[in-house]
This record gives C-alpha cells, structure tokens and sequence, in this order.
C-alpha cells in the first residue's frame, strides 16, 4: 500500500473541512457583496474588493431584476475582467452550478484572467485568481483552468476557439463572454441552450471591432430582446 505523506494528509484534512461549509448560509447586499454565515456561526464578506457603480447595476440587472441576457459595450480598462470574475464567483456563492468565462482563445483567457493582475483601490497589485475565495475552494486545476467550490459550483476559464463537440452536454447555468467580437460564434451557439434549459444568464461583453457578428448581435437582440 502507498505511503501518504504529512503534506498530502493535510491536503485532504483541509479539503474535508472546506467540504462541511457547503452548508453556509448566505445574503446578498445592496453593493452585491455577499455576506457569508459560517457553521461556527462566523462571518465572512465576498469579494474582498467592491464593485464599481455601473458594475453593480449590471450584476443587479441578472440577480434582483431576473435578466437572462446582457450585452454590455465596454471600452477599454472598462473593469470587465473584475466584473466577470466577482459575478461568477458570487454566482458560484449563492446558486450552485457550473459557470464559464469565455475569451476569444485560451491564450487571452490563461493572459488575462488566469495569471493577470488587477490593481486595488490602494494602487498595490493582486493576482485575479486570488479573488477567489480561498476558504471555499476543494479544487484548482492550472491545465484546465478551473475552480470546484465546496458546495459543488464550478468555475471555468476557457476559449471560444474550443471544438464545439467538447462543449456539448455542458450543464451550465451562467457565462460570461469578454472581448465578443474577436471571439468564435459558435461557442455562444452551442451553451446557449443549456443555459436556456437550466434558465440561466448570458453576459456578453464587446468593444466594437467593425461591422461584424457581435454588432450583428446586438442589432437582433435590440430588436427582440426577447
């Protein structure tokens, strides 16, 4: 029989402990910080950074208002990458699921998103990745770009150049797509309905770059939001 060691024993005792506060209770509050009551009756606040004015307007429009779909203009430096990865880890938070953030290629989504940097209110640096809520997460994995919380939600980062078979079957309740339209079309065709199915949300972010499918978009869902 394999030996295990001291490290890998704490590893799993660690992983056992996240695993008992899947049962936390949680409320939203107006800023969309989610206030977090613990087993031991103590309590912890999500994200750590705020959101901005509009930022929050936007994530109030899908978990107060009951919007199923945004497209959201965003210039540059606009904050969509804080947005995208507070939106999801609080929707991961509160209702349990699998969630996707989408970059036009795993390149730009592992650049940006996976060892990127944001900078905080006091100027200093912070890695994206350490937004995520260390306490709640039972799993990362660096290949495939994903976190498994411990009441089961998932978060994924990936590309929209992915083959389309392997997106298939994806039961997934939220997504999250920056930079629209330099991104594949088909990876929005092939989640949408399970999104759909499982009556979830679809937040699709674009900085115009000429006349091409995500204006074509945008004009369609304008005209029938629907």
């Amino acid at each position: 029989m394999k030996s295990i060691s001291t490290k890998e024993l704490q590893e799993l005792k660690d992983q056992l402990n996240k695993i008992k506060l899947s049962s936390y209770k949680w409320k939203l509050l107006d800023d969309c910080t989610v206030r977090l009551r613990l087993p031991n009756n103590e309590f912890m606040m999500c994200p750590e950074i705020g959101l901005r004015r509009y930022q929050i307007e936007i994530a109030n429009k899908i978990l107060r208002e009951g919007y199923k779909k945004i497209f959201w203009y965003a210039p540059r430096r606009g904050g969509k990458e804080v947005l995208s990865i507070i939106f999801l880890i609080i929707c991961a938070l509160i209702d349990p699921g699998q969630y996707y953030a989408v970059y036009p290629d795993n390149k730009m989504a592992r650049r940006i998103l996976w060892r990127g940097d944001i900078t905080m209110p006091d100027r200093s640096m912070k890695k994206y990745l350490d937004l995520f809520p260390d306490l709640f997460v039972v799993k990362k994995r660096e290949d495939d770009m994903f976190f498994r919380f411990s009441n089961g939600s998932l978060i994924q980062i990936i590309g929209s150049h992915v083959d389309a078979d392997s997106l298939r079957g994806v039961n997934l309740k939220g997504v999250f797509l920056s930079e629209y339209a330099f991104s594949e079309t088909y990876a929005l065709e092939v989640l949408t309905p399970s999104i759909a199915n499982n009556k979830g949300f679809i937040i699709i972010q674009y900085t115009p770059n000429g006349y091409n499918h995500a204006e074509l978009a945008f004009e369609k869902f304008s005209a029938d939001p629907e």
